[in-house]
């Protein structure tokens, strides 16, 4: 997989190190490797999902929400 702008590499990083994501995969053969196992893991599977809940009741993912906040800040 090419990224285009070179970004989405550090999310990625970042994801794994908040143990919501998954390993870059950079083939197709590494990314059937990370399906398969995702499909064939469900403890890694459960992890994963549990890890995005806890990350959302944290506000992890209120990025783009606190963006549309500073940016209409104050307008009616």
């Amino acid at each position: 997989m090419r990224h285009i702008g070179g970004h989405e590499v550090y999310g990625a990083i970042h994801g794994q190190e908040e143990g919501d994501a998954t390993f870059e995969c950079d083939t197709p053969e590494k990314m059937n490797q990370m399906i398969d196992r995702l499909i064939l893991d469900k403890a890694l599977f459960r992890h994963l999902v549990e890890q995005v809940q806890k990350l959302k009741d944290e506000g992890m993912y209120n990025g783009g929400y606190e963006a549309v906040k500073l940016a209409v800040g104050g307008r009616r």
